[in-house]
């Protein structure tokens, strides 16, 4: 990578990352293939963009391209007036609290929560970073997964409870990104199937009932409660329901079912640069 050809890198980086983003949903609501991301496998696909964005850290700092890249606005950010940050902090700290060590804990359970209280500060840190609490580009998002250790993401695909809980409080606040079409989808299936994880679990330990108590919010952090968006076990079958990918006229003849897709495709307020183009030559071809 050099001066010459960084641009060209990010933009090809960019269209893989979108399509490794949006492919899954694209399936899913096309071609009725459900999916249910893996909470590991999710971290581990966002830090392979947090090391690129490292990568091109100088460049990306140095260019009059960079507001441009990062679809970056300063100004609307700061009169966002609500700020997450001190709601999420303090959930970060109710965790560290009860992750420490007690006198009856296993030599694994003292590991355990050393790992995971590495990753809640790593996530204490990078929230106080974002304007208002929030990931407002691409490269926020990264940032956390970047700082975690190996030992966390084992924990994670282990599906330990104390790693599930730090990775639902990092999906909570990706939540709020900004909703681009290739990954609008994504931060929310990623937490309620964390939710739904952790909820499952049995039986339920200490660490599990203190988070039952201390983090129910409207009742849709409490693990077992419902919200206006359904429980925890729900959301990630009923928020992006499949569409079959034929639907019959009634004489025997089909055709592709474009039509949710279209609705989807159609919706370009979010875009990128240079990206309306391709999806009027998509829409176009989709009849």
């Amino acid at each position: 990578m050099n001066e010459e050809n960084w641009v060209l890198l990010v933009m090809f980086s960019m269209c893989n990352g979108i399509f490794d983003y949006y492919r899954p949903f694209l399936d899913e609501n096309v071609m009725s293939i459900p999916y249910q991301p893996n909470p590991a496998d999710t971290l581990s696909l966002m830090r392979v963009g947090g090391q690129f964005g490292v990568s091109i850290a100088e460049y990306m700092k140095n260019s009059p391209l960079r507001d441009k890249i990062q679809q970056a606005d300063a100004d609307a950010w700061a009169q966002d007036p609500d700020d997450l940050a001190p709601a999420t902090l303090d959930k970060i700290a109710k965790l560290e609290t009860w992750l420490r060590p007690g006198p009856s804990d296993s030599d694994r359970e003292v590991l355990e929560a050393a790992a995971a209280t590495k990753a809640l500060a790593a996530l204490s840190s990078w929230v106080k970073t974002l304007p208002g609490g929030k990931p407002r580009m691409f490269c926020h998002m990264v940032a956390w997964p970047v700082m975690l250790q190996e030992e966390y993401i084992a924990l994670l695909r282990a599906k330990s409870p104390a790693a599930l809980m730090v990775f639902i409080l990092w999906s909570e606040v990706a939540t709020y990104a900004p909703r681009r079409w290739y990954y609008a989808a994504w931060f929310q299936r990623g937490l309620s199937i964390g939710r739904r994880e952790l909820e499952a679990q049995q039986p339920l330990t200490q660490l599990h009932r203190l988070w039952n108590s201390g983090m129910a919010v409207d009742g849709d952090e409490s693990l077992g409660t419902t919200s206006e968006h359904g429980s925890a076990s729900t959301v990630a079958s009923t928020a992006y329901p499949p569409t079959p990918v034929f639907a019959g006229d009634g004489d025997g003849e089909t055709e592709p079912n474009w039509g949710p897709l279209k609705e989807q495709m159609g919706d370009k307020q979010a875009l990128p640069p240079g990206f309306g183009e391709f999806i009027d030559a998509e829409l176009e071809v989709m009849g």
